[in-house]
């Protein structure tokens, strides 16, 4: 069981630099590939640059010869690869969308952002040493194990900064001090990768089948396994209906006003959806439409 996050220093940048060595200068050996990245004449410690090769390894982007220790980049990776927005979207692809308890690697790292997106106000009065403690209680009562331990699914604040890490950049939000835990909610980057997917179409959508697409394409978003499985965990007597969560309503509302899309309300419609309430904002939408209206 394998969690991207839980290797402190193997951060999104570092794994981009691998990837992006490799692509720029074809197959190298690992010797050379370490002085690269962590030179011996700066320091003879390169530990952190060995557990960066050995996860993207262990992911299958990253391949070695047993003989010479010849480091290649996996079949699947774009040549385009030094390009942060096709690394991020590479990196989305392999990581995200997994809802099998049982996958070897990286369901927490989805299932704590589905956590995370049920939470909604309560991020904001939650500290980190709260926030992951209530996520063991409420998650994982069970497991009685050392949250500190690599093997377990709890979380405790370590592995919570290395989530914060990949959850900004793989799309689930910002890292903010006005929120105690440093994390705000904000899916516009996630819900930006698979926009074209989700509204195909010219024509504006009506919200309920925006909301069943990104279901199904975002588990741990509004309506997901993911969301729907940790919503029963974390708020079991309340009724969600058609309210969308601050962590989706925020990322909708980034788009908009990027132009991405356009959130339309009309009220005689018989499906209406409620975003996350602001004030002097849109708070019902009723249909969707990529682009600006």
């Amino acid at each position: 069981m394998a969690e991207i996050f839980r290797e402190a220093l193997a951060t999104p940048l570092r794994l981009h630099a691998v990837l992006k060595l490799l692509a720029l200068l074809g197959n190298r050996t690992r010797d050379d590939i370490l002085m690269l990245l962590q030179p011996e004449i700066l320091s003879d410690n390169q530990n952190t640059a060995k557990n960066v090769i050995n996860l993207l390894k262990n992911l299958g982007m990253v391949r070695e010869t047993d003989t010479s220790s010849q480091l290649s980049l996996a079949e699947d990776v774009p040549r385009n690869i030094d390009k942060l927005e096709s690394y991020r979207r590479y990196m989305q692809n392999k990581l995200l969308g997994i809802t099998n308890p049982n996958a070897p690697n990286n369901y927490v790292l989805n299932q704590f952002a589905a956590w995370i997106a049920v939470q909604d106000e309560r991020i904001a009065q939650l500290s980190k040493v709260n926030l992951t403690a209530r996520f063991n209680e409420e998650m994982y009562p069970s497991e009685t194990g050392d949250a500190s331990d690599a093997q377990t699914r709890t979380m405790n604040d370590t592995k919570y900064n290395g989530w914060c890490n990949w959850g900004v950049f793989l799309g689930w939000g910002l890292t903010h001090d006005a929120f105690k835990a440093g994390f705000i909610p904000d899916a516009s980057i996630r819900v930006r990768s698979v926009l074209e997917t989700l509204l195909p179409e010219k024509d504006q959508l009506p919200a309920s089948i925006f909301m069943e697409r990104l279901a199904e394409h975002c588990p741990e978003l509004d309506g997901g396994a993911l969301f729907e499985d940790a919503w029963q965990f974390s708020r079991p007597t309340e009724n969600r209906g058609n309210r969308t969560s601050l962590m989706l309503s925020t990322g909708l509302r980034v788009l908009e006003r990027c132009g991405d899309l356009s959130l339309i309300l009309m009220p005689d419609a018989g499906d209406l959806w409620r975003l996350y309430p602001i004030q002097g904002g849109l708070n019902q939408i009723s249909h969707v439409k990529r682009g600006r209206n």
